[in-house]
């Protein structure tokens, strides 16, 4: 794929094409994560909100769930069950 950034032509390889898709997958679904944080109680959502590595993990757990074909109402909730897991310690 040819892309024109900042006046420069250049042309991605399909790692890079498949890189690209991943990371903006990953931005994507942090952004729904933080969208869906009324999901926890107030408890939770005061220590965690601002918590990078717990949107990301929350993120990871929720694409999981979605590639499997597993539907976004059941798919969130259990994203942010598996995320509480590790992060209550």
């Amino acid at each position: 794929m040819t892309i024109i950034r900042n006046g420069e032509e250049f042309e991605l390889t399909a790692q890079e094409l498949l890189d690209a898709y991943d990371e903006q997958q990953e931005l994507f679904d942090i952004e729904t994560v933080k969208n869906n944080l009324d999901c926890l109680d107030e408890e939770f959502y005061e220590r965690f909100k601002d918590d990078d590595n717990f949107l990301a993990s929350v993120a990871g757990y929720l694409r999981d769930e979605l590639d499997d074909g597993i539907h976004f109402d059941y798919s969130i909730g259990k994203a942010f069950n598996g995320a509480l897991r590790d992060f209550a310690n």
